[in-house]
């Protein structure tokens, strides 16, 4: 047998006994979490892949984008050697897989191929019947410069007239949506006392001190001092601390962090947060936002605040879990008042109540 072929058969058993970092690990130390040193192991190499954690193997695997068995996993996988992203075959299916796309094989919803680049955007050609790649930096008119809209919310494509072209730059505070002002960097004119806030009225942001707020609008505005708060002092708004706010109303006041807040005491006010509790007494630390709670976190070792799970909440609060986040996290699942309890009922076994009444009507006209 001739060296070559010799060669060639040891090659090819290499391949076939090959086993790359990531599913090689099927063992881990104590102390590791599976998840993150899976992932760890992912490959950037372009064409590569996701490293998961398979939770009923209870080993790493690797996903790549032809057999990734849900679009969840498509972001997380690396692009093409020839520069394609891998995307959901269907956004609407989470089961769909993924594939690799180009800006150009779109024909419509153009913009969920991502450039990563604020300078370029895929969007329709002038025919509106294909997508492509354009730039911001190529157009030459104030006109073009405003039809291009970057992926950042927070930046523009404006003309620069000393450059005589387009140029992607930061937004001003009043052209940012109103839950989108703490992107703000603030400018060389600004003096620190103006931030920017949203505004109500026009449903952007607004550059404004605390002191020019009307006292309904103070808490939009959070001081830099973490031990103050723009609370209400007449009709207008003043940054202060604790004790120099009404003790009557010291306790409503919500600061930017749950875990902070003025605590009545006497005639006077006292600033405290959830963190300086003892840790047998973390409970007794009741953030104004009823959104949350201060728990003992035996892993660190101190107290801490954190979201409230359904079952935190008491009688006729229940339905104060059901935001559009936490819907999203128990998959629509609501929390409501069961035998004196908040507690999530899933759709599931609501549809089936449903189902239960027709099937039993069913039945009864059948036997007549």
């Amino acid at each position: 047998m001739s060296y070559k072929l010799l060669s060639l058969l040891f090659l090819i058993y290499l391949s076939s006994t090959y086993c790359s970092d990531c599913s090689d690990k099927t063992t881990f130390e104590e102390g590791e979490i599976e998840t993150y040193v899976c992932e760890s192991l992912s490959s950037e190499n372009p064409g590569g892949y996701y490293c998961h954690y398979n939770s009923e193997k209870k080993i790493c695997e690797e996903i790549y984008c032809s057999s990734s068995p849900s679009t969840k996993y498509c972001s997380r996988i690396p692009d093409s050697a020839e520069g394609k992203q891998c995307l959901p075959k269907d956004y609407d299916n989470e089961d769909s897989g993924c594939e690799y796309k180009a800006c150009s094989d779109f024909t419509s919803k153009c913009y969920q191929f991502n450039t990563g680049d604020d300078d370029k955007i895929c969007t329709l050609n002038s025919s509106g019947n294909k997508c492509e790649i354009k730039t911001c930096s190529s157009l030459t008119s104030e006109s073009d410069c405003a039809k291009f809209i970057p992926y950042n919310p927070n930046k523009k494509c404006a003309f620069n007239n000393e450059e005589k072209k387009c140029k992607i730059t930061k937004k001003n505070c009043e052209e940012l949506d109103s839950n989108n002002c703490n992107a703000y960097s603030p400018s060389d004119g600004d003096d620190g006392t103006k931030k920017c806030i949203p505004d109500s009225k026009s449903g952007k942001c607004k550059k404004s001190s605390c002191e020019e707020l009307s006292k309904t609008e103070c808490s939009n505005y959070t001081p830099y001092d973490s031990e103050k708060v723009c609370a209400p002092d007449g009709e207008k708004c003043k940054v202060q601390s604790c004790s120099e706010i009404s003790s009557d109303i010291c306790e409503t006041i919500e600061f930017e962090s749950p875990g902070s807040k003025c605590v009545k005491s006497g005639n006077s006010c006292t600033f405290s947060t959830c963190s300086s509790m003892d840790k047998s007494k973390c409970g007794d630390f009741i953030p104004v936002n009823k959104l949350y709670k201060c728990y003992y976190d035996e892993e660190y070792g101190g107290c801490y605040y954190t979201d409230k799970e359904c079952s935190d909440f008491a009688r006729g609060e229940c339905d104060l879990f059901n935001t559009e986040d936490n819907l999203e996290d128990t998959d629509g699942a609501k929390c409501v008042e069961s035998d004196g309890k908040c507690t999530l009922s899933s759709k599931k076994s609501n549809s089936k109540m449903l189902e239960f009444p027709a099937f039993m009507s069913l039945i009864v006209l059948l036997l007549l």
